[in-house]
C-alpha cells in the first residue's frame, strides 16, 4: 500500500502543480494584458501630447511675424508714454496755475470791493450822523 499511497501523493501533487501552473498562467495573461492596456494608454497619450506640441509650434512659426510685430508696436507706444508723460504732466501744471491765478485776481477782485464798499458805508454813516447832529442844532 505504500506504493499505492505513494503513486497517489506523487498524483495529487500533479495536479496540484498542473493547477498552479494553469492560475500562474492566467494570471501573468491578465498582468500582461493590463500592462499593455497601460502602455497603450501611455503611448497615446504621448502621442497626443506630440501632436499639440506640433500643432502650436506650427501656429507659432506662422505668426512670429504677428507677435514681433506686437512686441514692435509695445515698444513704441511704451516709448511714446514715457516721452509725452513728462508733457502732459507740465501741461497740466501750467493750466492748474492759470486757473489758480485767475481765482486769487478774483477773489482779490472781491475783497477789494468789499473794502471800498465797506468804507463807503461808514463815510455815508458818518455823514448821515453829522446831518442828523446838524439838524439837532
Amino acid at each position: 500500500m505504500s506504493d499505492d499511497d505513494d503513486v497517489k501523493a506523487r498524483l495529487a501533487v500533479q495536479a496540484g502543480k498542473a493547477v498552479l501552473k494553469d492560475a500562474t498562467e492566467q494570471a501573468k495573461a491578465k498582468v500582461e494584458g493590463a500592462s499593455t492596456t497601460t502602455k497603450l494608454k501611455w503611448i497615446g497619450a504621448a502621442v497626443g501630447v506630440g501632436v499639440v506640441a506640433i500643432v502650436a509650434v506650427n501656429i507659432i512659426a506662422s505668426l512670429w511675424l504677428y507677435a514681433v510685430g506686437a512686441l514692435v508696436l509695445g515698444g513704441v507706444g511704451l516709448a511714446g508714454y514715457l516721452v509725452v508723460k513728462p508733457k502732459v504732466t507740465a501741461l497740466k501744471a501750467q493750466a492748474e496755475q492759470k486757473l489758480l491765478a485767475g481765482k486769487r485776481e478774483r477773489e482779490a477782485e472781491e475783497a477789494q470791493r468789499a473794502a471800498t464798499d465797506a468804507a463807503a458805508a461808514k463815510a455815508k454813516k458818518l455823514e448821515d450822523e453829522l446831518a442828523a447832529l446838524k439838524a439837532k442844532k
